[in-house]
């Protein structure tokens, strides 16, 4: 027995030295961050705070061998509920012998280790990886909180807001003397009648001449005669 565990030490010493699986984190084309089976939209400066958190926290940590098996079943169950990160790689991709085009991490507070589910075609079934972390996923949980409690995952910015400066309305006195002019140069529509008045008064006072000089010179003819 003593023999056996012995040789069981050498492949989990190469597999801790040689950090094959946080190499590969690094080689995903999309990275997704769910809470509660709902994905969480991150602007661009919060990607770039969470893969920076990310990669700090498992810098260092250890691959070891994982016990663990899942069953995608229960692992979608699971995944309806807390913070979990999900890695597409497109492709087929291969750590330690055991193939993959997907992994998913569940973020939790105070732990130390954790274990990275396989994904492939659509399915998380089968032997999971285990990371043996040199400290915790404790910044990047307490991130995420932050980032749920703002709309659409925008990071918060706080800006001064400058007082607008007051604007005094002054109303300017009108002139009376401009008020003169403005009703002098209105058009009198009374005085127009007047003149037209005057007008029709003087035609009608000529046409009046014209006849009794007329009549006149009828009745001098007639008495001629």
């Amino acid at each position: 027995m003593k023999f056996l565990f012995a040789l069981m030490a050498i492949p989990v010493f190469l597999c801790a030295q040689a950090g094959i699986l946080p190499d590969v984190f690094g080689e995903a084309e999309m990275v997704k961050v769910y809470n509660n089976g709902q994905e969480i939209v991150m602007s661009e400066e919060a990607q770039e705070k969470f893969d920076e958190l990310f990669i700090e926290s498992i810098s260092g940590s250890r691959q070891m061998p994982a016990f663990a098996v899942a069953i995608h079943k229960l692992t979608m169950e699971d995944f309806k509920q807390g913070y979990w990160v999900k890695f597409d790689y497109g492709k087929k991709m291969n750590a330690s012998g055991m193939p993959f085009d997907q992994l998913l991490i569940h973020v939790q507070k105070d732990v130390s280790g954790i274990n990275v589910i396989r994904g492939n075609n659509g399915k998380f079934d089968g032997r999971c990886y285990y990371l043996d972390l040199e400290e915790n996923l404790d910044k990047i949980y307490d991130f995420l909180v932050n980032i749920e409690a703002l709309p659409s995952g925008e990071i918060k910015f706080e800006v001064e807001k400058s007082e607008e400066p007051e604007v005094e309305i002054v109303e300017e006195e009108e002139d009376d003397d401009d008020e003169d002019l403005e009703a002098s140069n209105i058009p009198s529509v009374n005085k127009d009648k007047d003149n037209e008045n005057k007008v029709i008064q003087q035609d009608v006072s000529e046409k009046r001449d014209a006849k009794e000089a007329l009549f006149e010179a009828v009745s001098q003819f007639n008495e001629e005669e």
